[in-house]
């Protein structure tokens, strides 16, 4: 079109264009995403004598961090001259990069989150994180002070799910308690915690699943009859811990990819369970957590391998895998859709092709079942096999990583333990479920020197993957404060509201 004061999305090679959204146009005033000539206010446009332009690589990337993470503002885009204007900013009175907010959260200098998006240490195989809306130091977390039965009268009659690998649940309940990050000030709060030890109710008995449903449903109308908190937000300001197999689908018998309480779809979940294929995990407002180890002896002698006299523990085996095979129910749960016999969905079945493709090759060690010389074995192995087992994570990756063997990770379409500030590739492998036929094949052919290399980055990476009693700057609990400060919203709920 020609002559158009207001054009949105439009493609037009005309003068005197007032207002244009992502439109093509020439002498445009005010073009958003556009291509243009003599533009005074265009953001991310392609232009030439533009007095408020930042397109370059940078700016580039920058869209795409926002992209990738919504809770990232328009404070986060650096108003400082990038050298492609011809023009500084000191003139410009509609600048698009607004920074309202930015001294209301106390950010820090836009230089310097520009810097820190863009840097890599290679070193290390932790990522720079990047700046959340509320900076880590800053955050304040309200733990409600929920009846007993939640959690106390849990613990007391599960007393050994403390040191099981659903041991998470209690230990962020008493970190937080005694954290800095801790308020007891509702009003001042960015996250609400719900301390309701659900993993520890059924840890060890399936047929407490019932209980388990009429516990999160207990603690949800606790919560919105006595406090006004949840109703501000629907419930997306507060933190779950639910970390059994399934996380908050709860069980199987939810048909995988449901949230048994709708009510809870908005909140946070923090699990074990990063599975991308379920639809009670999602990525953009949960956490992945590693899983406590059930063995203390892990944490004894961990520390990713540092310090192990090779010569006592020499890596005598290449290819380490031990544990269920086949899971076997000895009974009929007709309310979990469980029939007596061995499990048709186990782990997919790949456990059990990997028994039977490799039990017999002498670069493996295939064992079924526990043994009170676990640890041993796998200190002295270079690889250990983490397959999915019912759900998609598995214990023996943090084992693996803790004691020093590099794991091999097996479970499709999953998203790891902190993955955004873990970079696994330097000390881990992870194959498709299509390739166990290729195991052998895949990792007799990495390199002696990459394997090394794996191996020293252990040395750094296990911490965060522990759980320190107190916690420590880098553990895991610490590692988790960090990214529920990234999942703060500060979007207004959305729901079934009416008006005129």
């Amino acid at each position: 079109n020609n002559n158009n004061t207001n054009n949105l999305f439009g493609n037009n090679n005309n003068n005197n264009n007032t207002n244009s959204l992502f439109g093509n146009n020439s002498n445009n005033t005010n073009n958003l995403f556009g291509n243009n000539n003599n533009n005074t206010n265009n953001l991310f446009g392609n232009n030439n004598n533009n007095s408020n332009n930042s397109n370059n690589n940078n700016k580039q990337l920058l869209v795409a961090a926002v992209d990738a993470d919504p809770y990232m503002t328009s404070a986060f885009l650096p108003d400082t001259d990038d050298g492609n204007n011809s023009n500084n900013n000191n003139n410009n009175s509609n600048n698009n990069n607004n920074n309202n907010g930015a001294d209301e959260l106390d950010l820090p200098p836009q230089d310097k989150i520009l810097e820190a998006l863009l840097s890599s240490d290679k070193d290390s195989p932790l990522k720079n994180q990047v700046y959340s809306v509320i900076p880590k130091e800053k955050l304040k977390i309200f733990v409600y002070d929920l009846p007993t039965k939640f959690n106390h009268m849990i613990f007391i009659a599960h007393p050994s799910c403390e040191t099981s690998a659903f041991g998470t649940e209690i230990h962020i309940h008493n970190q937080l308690l005694k954290s800095k990050y801790r308020t007891y000030n509702p009003e001042e709060a960015h996250l609400f915690y719900v301390p309701v030890y659900s993993a520890c109710l059924v840890y060890r008995n399936f047929r407490h699943f019932p209980a388990y449903r009429r516990l999160i449903h207990d603690a949800i109308e606790h919560i919105i009859h006595n406090y006004p908190y949840w109703n501000r937000t629907r419930g997306q300001d507060h933190v779950w811990a639910f970390v059994h197999d399934y996380g908050g689908c709860l069980s199987w018998f939810d048909n995988l990819d449901t949230i048994y309480y709708k009510e809870l779809r908005n909140s946070i979940f923090v699990s074990h369970l990063g599975d991308l294929d379920m639809g009670c995990f999602q990525t953009f407002k949960d956490v992945v957590i590693p899983p406590m180890s059930a063995n203390p002896d892990v944490y004894r002698y961990g520390y990713g391998g540092a310090g192990q006299n090779m010569t006592r523990y020499p890596k005598s085996t290449f290819i380490h895998f031990r544990g269920t095979v086949k899971w076997y129910h000895h009974n009929d749960i007709p309310y979990l859709g469980i029939k007596r016999g061995y499990s048709k969905t186990y782990s997919k079945g790949i456990r059990a092709l990997i028994k039977q493709l490799y039990s017999d090759d002498p670069l493996f060690s295939i064992n079924e079942g526990s043994s009170p010389k676990y640890v041993e074995e796998v200190r002295r192995s270079v690889f250990c096999l983490c397959p999915r087992g019912f759900a998609a994570w598995s214990q023996r990756l943090f084992d693996s990583v803790m004691l020093g063997c590099i794991p091999v990770i097996i479970a499709d379409n999953i998203e790891l333990p902190f993955e955004h500030v873990v970079d696994y590739r330097k000390f881990s492998v992870k194959i498709d479920e299509k390739d166990i036929h290729m195991l052998r094949e895949i990792l007799m052919n990495i390199p002696e020197s990459e394997i090394k290399k794996k191996q020293e980055y252990m040395k750094i990476a296990w911490k965060v993957f522990s759980w320190q009693r107190p916690s420590e700057e880098g553990d895991a609990f610490e590692t988790l404060i960090g990214q529920l400060a990234r999942k703060v919203r500060r979007l207004p709920p959305a729901g079934p509201e009416s008006w005129v």
